[in-house]
């Protein structure tokens, strides 16, 4: 139920679910986990003797 306001949501509280759609929450951090994925990144910081 909105008062004054029409589909005001704040981007911290996910809405939605899992049903049979497949699609999931929307909005918030449980929208980011289905963009993201975990890479492990290795950077070598000497410096090259010229």
């Amino acid at each position: 139920i909105w008062v004054n306001t029409y589909n005001d949501f704040h981007q911290q509280v996910p809405f939605g679910g899992f049903g049979e759609s497949g699609i999931g929450r929307e909005m918030g951090a449980d929208a980011l986990d289905n963009y993201t994925q975990v890479k492990a990144v290795r950077i070598a910081i000497e410096q090259k003797k010229y």
